[in-house]
């Protein structure tokens, strides 16, 4: 990839999307571990998996009902990891896809 400064957008079906604005590639390369933006997390958890405790549960769930998280966008929660769906907020939809029998109690999996 010629140096210069570009958006990254990493999507994976049954994930979150998300982009991360103004990544720059230069002469060494990129570690997005090193990035302070909230979403390079994302790239940590599995999807659900909010407090990265390994399972998809009732604590989650909590994460996402706080203020600071419930009905915000995504880019705006004090979690990221809260947007499930992919419709760029956290609201209901992700909490639906948390209480699915195919997801809740279970270890941390990928939401489908």
């Amino acid at each position: 990839m010629a140096p210069g400064e570009y958006s990254l957008v990493v999507t994976k079906s049954g994930h979150t999307s998300f982009t991360v604005q103004t990544v720059v590639v230069g002469d060494e390369d990129v570690d997005l571990a090193d990035d302070n933006l909230p979403e390079a997390r994302l790239m940590a958890l599995p999807c659900g998996d909010v407090n990265g405790d390994g399972m998809i549960n009732s604590a989650d769930l909590a994460i996402n009902w706080r203020s600071d998280n419930f009905n915000r966008s995504a880019a705006q929660a004090a979690e990221p990891l809260c947007g499930l769906d992919g419709d760029g907020m956290v609201n209901s939809g992700d909490l639906v896809l948390l209480w699915l029998a195919s997801n809740f109690n279970k270890g941390a999996v990928s939401i489908p």
